[in-house]
């Protein structure tokens, strides 16, 4: 198991893109398995972006994201009441990896 017992599992992106790539799918998709064995918990999904292009289309790239892992997360048997979508948290390219930027956290909701 990736996560320990809250998480995170991490699913990274592509720049730009809010579709799930196949290491994106299948991080997400033990995620789920993770949830479903673990039903007593909320979910929390936070997107992040990099810092390339203009504020209000990462904001809305991030939310588009994280619809597209709980999207994953529901199809694979996990309540959407669980699932709890928090605002993006913004990271500045020069800061750690890009790639860490264009993520999805899932972990447990505080």
């Amino acid at each position: 198991m990736t996560a320990q017992a809250n998480g995170p599992f991490q699913i990274f992106f592509e720049t730009g893109k809010s579709e799930l790539g196949p290491e994106a799918q299948a991080e997400a998709k033990r995620a789920a398995d993770f949830w479903n064995a673990h039903k007593d918990g909320k979910i929390a999904l936070s997107g992040f972006v990099d810092s390339t292009g203009s504020a209000d289309a990462n904001a809305e790239l991030a939310k588009k994201r994280a619809q597209a892992v709980a999207k994953v997360l529901t199809d694979n048997g996990v309540a959407a009441d669980r699932i709890e979508l928090r605002k993006p948290e913004t990271v500045t390219a020069g800061v750690g990896d890009d790639r860490q930027a264009r993520r999805v956290d899932v972990l447990a909701a505080q």
